[in-house]
């Protein structure tokens, strides 16, 4: 795109060419795109790097679906491995990053009673179940965002799961897809209130990334939002409110909330701080051989 200081005749009048519309997945009108926005729909695509599961459709959510306290915790597989007569599920929800939005169950005691299930299968038939990986709602009014979906939980189609086998791929996808350049990304994509699978699956996902412990970054980030989401007793995780916890508890209330308050402050900084790091560094990832940064 050029604008008025180039070759624009008119003030605040911009050109734009239909070829570069072309570059872009699905040919949008971005008029307003860059020139090394639209380099980075060069790259390769999250689809040919990761499995995307369309998750399931239940056809009736109030039926098969139930929050995990509405049903006995024994017939479930949250406290155990074994097939069970509910199974953990993640359905989306609200804007959420790094980790969050899994307090469901769905009900797989005939497994074709659902809509998009054909036969009696064992939740481990998923890919996403037996090993996890980057999940999305669908459905949102706010900019893309993911968050790290453990094993051992099933899918619905409105949070689709994408997922490789190698757990450093997860955590590159995940701090990838959480970088405002994405969020960016994912408006030029698609500025509806949907973002579907067809949609994730034409992300750019670098290949030729420079060396870092995305290990290391993508748990410490999975863990500050996890510790925050099981401090609440929506959580299956809950153990105890954080204020009675041994680590903060002192022999008056005022002091606990005080030592609590600190430590959620140190945490709200940390997290901060990574995130900085990965909108403005963004792990200085090279984008093409031309050594082109976002």
């Amino acid at each position: 795109m050029s604008d008025t200081k180039n070759n624009n005749p008119v003030p605040n009048f911009y050109r734009a060419s239909a070829e570069d519309f072309k570059k872009i997945p699905g040919s949008p009108i971005a008029y307003w795109v860059s020139e090394k926005i639209l380099r980075l729909f060069d790259l390769n695509t999250v689809k040919n790097n990761f499995k995307i599961e369309f998750g399931i459709k239940t056809g009736d959510n109030d039926l098969f679906l139930k929050k995990w306290y509405e049903v006995n915790l024994h017939d479930t597989n949250i406290k155990k491995f074994t097939p069970s007569k509910w199974i953990k599920h993640s359905k989306g929800g609200e804007f959420r990053k790094w980790y969050g939005n899994i307090d469901y169950v769905i009900d797989w005691r005939k497994p074709s009673n659902l809509m998009n299930i054909s036969h009696d299968s064992p939740p481990d038939n998923y890919d996403s179940y037996r090993q996890g990986g980057i999940s999305w709602s669908e459905i949102t009014s706010n900019k893309l965002c993911t968050r790290y979906i453990p094993s051992n939980i099933l899918s619905n189609n409105k949070a689709p799961i994408a997922s490789n086998n190698d757990i450093n791929e997860n955590y590159k996808l995940l701090l990838l897809t959480n970088n405002k350049i994405y969020a960016i990304l994912g408006f030029i994509i698609n500025p509806s209130l949907s973002f579907p699978i067809g949609d994730f699956a034409k992300l750019p996902y670098p290949d030729n990334f420079s060396k870092i412990d995305y290990l290391c970054s993508g748990t410490r980030l999975i863990n500050i939002s996890k510790t925050d989401w099981d401090s609440y007793e929506t959580s299956w995780d809950f153990s105890t409110l954080p204020l009675i916890s041994p680590d903060f508890l002192t022999p008056t209330i005022e002091s606990s909330y005080q030592k609590l308050r600190t430590h959620w402050q140190e945490m709200t900084r940390e997290m901060q701080s990574l995130e900085e790091e990965n909108n403005n560094m963004s792990y200085a990832v090279k984008l093409t051989e031309r050594s082109l940064y976002i």
